[in-house]
C-alpha cells in the first residue's frame, strides 16, 4: 500500500488489471506497491484506503489478453530487457477465451505451475478486512477520472500505461462465441460461469449480471 500524493490522508490498494500501475506512477510518486490485500495493514490505514474496481466480465478479458500481449509495462514474452514472462502466457497463447474461462472456474490454475496467481484472484480478496465489511472506498474503472477527481479534490486525467492488446472492440464480444462448441449464438453459459466465480466482485461493485 502507498500513501497517495494529495491533500488528504489516503492509501492506495492495487488490485491487478485495474489501472493501478498508472495510478501509482501519477499519484504515489512513481512507487509501485505490488498487489497486497488490506488484511496486511492496520485499521487506521484500512479506513483511509481506496481501490479501483472493475466489471469482472471486462477485467477477465483484460487478464486473458494481457497474457498474450507481446510486451507490456511489466512483462515481455521472451523475458528480456529485465522483464519476466506473463504468468499465464503459455496457456492464454494456446487456448481460446472460452477455454480460459472454463479452466479458471474448474480450478485448473490452482496448481504448482500457476501458484497463487495474483491476477485471477477475486477483487474482493484485496479489499476484505479480516473482520467486518469492506471499508475501502471504491472507484469504478468505468467512471475512473470523474470519481477520482471527486475523491482527490482535483481534476484527474489518468494516463493508462499497462494496457493489453485486445483483438475485439468491446469485452462483450468475447462472450458471444463459445469457441469450444462452434456456437455463434450468445453464450450466456460463459457469462454465468464468470458471474458465479466472481460473484462477490459483482456485488461489491454494483455490477449487473
Amino acid at each position: 500500500m502507498a500513501r497517495i500524493n494529495c491533500d488528504k490522508e489516503l492509501y492506495f490498494i492495487h488490485i491487478p488489471k485495474n489501472a493501478g500501475t498508472a495510478f501509482c506512477n501519477q499519484f504515489c510518486n512513481g512507487k509501485q506497491i505490488g498487489h497486497r490485500p488490506v488484511i496486511m495493514f492496520n485499521d487506521n490505514i484500512i479506513n483511509k484506503s481506496i481501490a479501483i474496481i472493475r466489471n469482472p466480465y471486462d477485467r477477465l478479458v483484460s487478464i486473458y489478453e494481457y497474457n498474450k500481449t507481446k510486451e507490456s509495462y511489466w512483462h515481455r514474452h521472451d523475458g528480456k530487457n529485465g522483464k519476466t514472462k506473463p504468468p499465464l502466457m503459455e496457456y492464454c497463447m494456446t487456448h481460446t477465451f472460452s477455454e480460459f474461462v472454463k479452466h479458471l472456474v474448474s480450478g485448473g490454475f490452482n496448481n504448482l505451475k500457476h501458484p497463487n496467481n495474483l491476477h485471477i484472484k477475486l477483487q474482493y480478496y484485496y479489499i476484505k478486512p479480516s473482520i467486518g465489511k469492506v471499508r475501502t472506498q471504491l472507484i469504478h474503472y468505468e467512471n475512473l477520472n470523474e470519481e477520482l477527481s471527486e475523491i482527490l479534490g482535483k481534476p484527474v486525467e489518468l494516463q493508462i500505461q499497462n494496457k493489453s492488446d485486445r483483438q475485439k472492440t468491446h469485452w462483450s464480444e468475447y462472450y458471444e462465441v463459445d469457441n469450444d462448441n462452434n456456437n455463434s449464438t450468445n453464450n450466456n453459459s460463459l457469462k454465468e460461469l464468470v458471474y458465479q466465480y466472481y460473484k462477490y466482485d459483482f456485488m461489491i461493485g454494483g455490477y449487473s449480471k
